[in-house]
């Protein structure tokens, strides 16, 4: 059974402290009623306290269900279970992960002197902040999505930073939890369908059919791996422009989209890393002008970095490499900073935490 410590309050919204109390007094006289009753109280107490501090996570894509907020308290259990203290257990919740105890810390040093609007745009992030796991692992990459950032950590921190292309306002990069799992070497790059319908469809009609070759893009029959190409002149380009789908894609190159590499981290979204042609994009203010991936500064240095000795770009078109381990990745947003202790305004190009 799931004991209190001394000194240490499990606070749930169904079951008051005082009556807590009674159960546990009641168990201690060992009526096996009473036991079962103060293991169902007590266990929910923690779960209830768990969810408390660690947040729903509302907004935020679990793509690694490892990774995801623990709803209904399995996990917690366990963790709970297998911790030496259940006071420092119940600690570590409230303190939450690094990320978060930082902005939390230099908030509580400041309360008094942080203007109004500030206040909300703490609350904000911290919410945000608090859903991700208690331990963000050995070694992480770090999105930030409103200063358009990443970051590699080791050991809690970072070693090394690039700015990064994330979503346009229209189509905003995700919040997300994922894994890196793989890495796909001299890629294809498959134009999303909307934007065929919505740009290469138009152009082709308004160009002629030379203009798909000279995108160095494709048509294909299907989505399987033994689709066939066709031919630009056998396409109803005004049906596709319509919104009819097709598969087209742009073949490998010095131009193609996505560059040398892709970083794989599975999701329903379709959201990943890559390598980038346009360099001009990553230069000076922050860049907000994807359709939601993530372009890279230095997708080589990622990937040393992922990969370490083993790492070697020059491999056959649409090569998938595995990596030795699969590295947690947190898109996040954080329209507030915090630089030597203090708190200060960020950019918010998405609004989040921008009130009019």
């Amino acid at each position: 059974m799931v004991r209190p410590e001394a000194g240490i309050v499990l606070a749930s919204p169904d079951i008051d402290t005082y009556t807590l109390r009674d159960i546990v007094r009641r168990a201690q006289k060992g009526a096996p009623a009473d036991l079962i009753a103060a293991e169902f109280a007590l266990s929910t107490a923690l779960i209830q306290s768990a969810a408390a501090a660690r947040g729903t996570g509302a907004g935020i894509v679990f793509a690694d269900p490892n990774l995801a907020p623990d709803p209904v308290g399995v996990r917690t259990l366990r963790e709970a279970a297998a911790s030496p203290s259940l006071g420092n257990f119940l600690r570590s919740l409230k303190s939450g992960n690094s990320l978060y105890a930082e902005l939390a810390g230099a908030a509580a040093t400041q309360a008094g002197a942080l203007p109004a609007h500030l206040r909300d745009r703490v609350r904000s992030n911290l919410e945000r902040l608090k859903a991700l796991p208690p331990e963000l692992g050995r070694r992480f990459v770090l999105v930030d999505i409103a200063v358009a950032r990443l970051w590699l950590y080791e050991e809690g921190r970072p070693v090394a930073s690039m700015p990064v292309v994330v979503g346009a306002a229209h189509d905003q990069t995700p919040l997300m939890v994922a894994t890196i799992s793989s890495a796909v070497l001299h890629p294809y790059w498959n134009v999303p369908p909307d934007l065929v319908s919505e740009r290469i469809a138009p152009q082709v009609l308004a160009k002629g059919h030379g203009h798909l070759e000279a995108l160095g893009m494709e048509a294909l029959s299907g989505w399987t791996a033994d689709a066939r190409q066709i031919a630009s002149q056998d396409v109803d380009w005004a049906a596709v422009s319509n919104g009819r789908i097709l598969r087209v894609r742009q073949r490998q190159g010095p131009a193609n989209t996505l560059g040398t590499v892709k970083f794989v981290m599975p999701n329903r979204l379709g959201i990943f890393l890559h390598d980038t042609p346009e360099r001009d994009a990553l230069a000076g203010r922050p860049a907000y002008r994807s359709a939601g991936c993530i372009r890279l500064e230095d997708a080589d240095l990622l990937g040393r970095w992922l990969f370490a000795q083993d790492w070697s770009p020059q491999a056959p078109p649409e090569t998938t490499i595995a990596l030795p381990e699969t590295i947690p990745i947190y898109l996040v947003y954080r329209s507030v900073s915090v630089q030597n202790g203090k708190i200060t305004d960020g950019p918010d190009p998405y609004r989040l935490d921008t009130s009019d």
